[in-house]
């Protein structure tokens, strides 16, 4: 029964050996638990924990899926594309240490969209989330940081684009153009162009620009100098339809140079033979319908004159073609006399090419091209600053949201509980051991001090023995 007691573990032992040993117990166990903790956190976690950010894109007419220039569709997915990742690790020395090229390979970012609507009706509301592996990071404050740069990166990239667009490629094609009436065409052309842009953010016309020289205005009152700029409203007080009509009665020929001047000549020929063929045509259509006419008033009998109301379609085409081929022969005239040629009856007789002074009429038309493109510098800048005010990060949390990965809390408590156990445990059987051993050298001792009592004795009657051995021999 003793022995059973003895090699039994009771509660009250294990306390004995906590209570010995609670200092490196729990020197042990805080050690573990610390470990555990370092181990999740900077090991475990960084592979298995994803970190996510939301982010609102708002830049003007960013509802119509576009990039400012209209054409270029808007790809929210290029916000994270290795080229946009890559620029925000340069951008900053602190990322350095973020591997992009291997987050991009192997997907371990991605975008996702929030949209309202489904199919044709769908429609993106400018919310994006990212979702990033945390093993590319050295802790969530990185991570927040580098995903608002990106954001941000492509923000610059609208506002960039802006700022690059050419308004006045229109306009640029105006001292190309050896014809003034191509001349007035691009005015107007960019004109239109010019309004459709203010147009186009018409929600924020109450949008004040600030030049440096202490001006405002607002985006409408931009569009309505532009709108007016080729009609009376500019500094000459110039109207670009009285320009049309002076050029179309007076026929100018642009002949700022000799190639200008043969390609006039070339034009007025080729447009007087155009004519002439068109007058030709009309002579022949008129005199076949005369003839139509005729033909059907014989088979009638004379029931059908020229004047008969069956007839009113033929008359009306015929009246038609009248007037036009009289239109032939005064454009014709014109159009002979603006290079000093001469066309009488029909005939053109020409000579030597003398251009009609066309110095004001060029001049004035110059003016107006020049007040085209101070409305389009006007625009370019008021646009850019428009951009610039009115484009937006919003970021939906400061930090990001961390989901994956363990609770390095609750595994370093469990550290903590399974390391006491076992330090526990360890202290435990030790100080077993050292009792079984001083155990085993106690009852060695005892052995050895109760075989030292039976040996005396014997010693002692081997000694009387020898002295009366003695004894008798000295007799």
């Amino acid at each position: 029964m003793e022995d059973e007691r003895e090699g039994g573990i009771t509660f009250s032992d294990i306390l004995r050996v906590i209570g010995k040993r609670i200092v490196w117990i729990l020197a042990i166990s805080i050690a573990v638990a610390l470990i555990v903790g370092l181990v999740v956190q900077f090991a475990i976690n960084p592979r298995k924990q994803i970190y996510e950010m939301t982010f609102m894109l708002e830049y003007p007419g960013d509802e119509d899926l576009k990039y400012p220039d209209g054409v270029t569709d808007f790809r929210y997915e290029s916000m994270i594309y290795a080229e946009n990742l890559d620029a925000v690790k340069k951008s900053k020395a602190e990322y350095s240490n973020i591997d992009t090229a291997r987050m991009t390979a192997s997907r371990a970012i991605s975008i996702a969209q929030a949209s309202r609507g489904e199919g044709e009706f769908e429609r993106d509301l400018g919310i994006y989330t990212v979702r990033v592996r945390g093993s590319y990071f050295k802790d969530s404050e990185q991570a927040a940081s580098f995903l608002r740069d990106v954001f941000q990166n492509s923000l610059g990239k609208v506002t960039a684009m802006v700022s690059d667009m050419d308004f006045g490629s229109t306009l640029a094609t105006f001292n190309s153009l050896n014809d003034y009436t191509a001349r007035i065409e691009v005015l107007k052309a960019q004109q239109t162009y010019l309004l459709k842009m203010y147009d186009k953010y018409e929600d924020f016309g109450r949008f004040i620009y600030n030049d440096n020289a202490g001006t405002s205005k607002s985006l409408s009152l931009f569009r309505a100098e532009c709108s007016v700029a080729l009609d009376g409203g500019n500094a000459e007080a110039l109207h670009l339809s009285t320009l049309e009509r002076e050029l179309s009665n007076n026929r100018y020929r642009l002949s700022e140079t000799t190639a200008d001047k043969i390609a006039s000549e070339n034009a007025v020929n080729a447009q007087v033979e155009e004519m002439r063929l068109e007058k030709e045509k009309n002579t022949l259509q008129i005199d076949m319908l005369e003839k139509e006419i005729k033909n059907i008033i014989l088979l009638s009998d004379g029931r059908l004159d020229f004047g008969s109301e069956a007839f009113q379609p033929f008359n009306t085409q015929i009246t038609t073609l009248t007037m036009r081929n009289a239109e032939i022969e005064t454009e014709t005239k014109l159009l002979c006399e603006s290079i000093g040629w001469k066309y009488e009856n029909g005939v053109v007789t020409k000579g030597e090419v003398v251009f009609k002074d066309d110095a004001e009429f060029k001049a004035n038309l110059n003016k107006l091209y020049k007040v085209m493109e101070e409305q389009t510098n006007a625009c370019k800048k008021v646009i850019v600053a428009l951009f610039a005010e009115e484009s937006e990060i919003i970021a939906e949390q400061e930090a990001v949201s961390v989901s994956g990965g363990s609770n390095m809390i609750m595994l370093a408590a469990v550290g903590f509980v399974g390391a006491f156990c076992v330090a526990t445990l360890v202290f435990f059987c030790i100080d077993r051991h050292k009792q079984k051993v001083a155990k085993a050298k106690e009852e060695e001792k005892t052995k050895e001090q109760k075989g030292n009592q039976k040996l005396v004795p014997v010693h002692a009657e081997a000694a009387i023995s020898s002295s009366n051995s003695k004894d008798e021999e000295k007799k």
